[in-house]
């Protein structure tokens, strides 16, 4: 995973039964420019469940790394 080297955003919902936080946390910690983002109160469908945050934040990601 070192070996990308483009911003990454990632998104777990801390009480995923199905995606352990783990492999979240295994994905922030092997890519060097990743950005994690946990929800305490969401889960697998954290995307279903948290809609409006979830497009804020990938906005967010996408204005702060936008090619100049």
């Amino acid at each position: 995973m070192s070996k990308i080297q483009l911003p990454t955003l990632i998104i777990t919902g801390m009480v995923d039964s199905i995606v352990h936080r783990q492999n979240a946390l295994v994905l922030a910690n092997g890519i060097p420019q990743s950005t994690l983002i946990e929800f305490n109160d969401a889960g697998y469908g954290v995307i279903f469940q948290r809609p409006n945050v979830i497009a804020s934040k990938v906005i967010d990601h996408f204005k702060r790394h936008q090619a100049k």
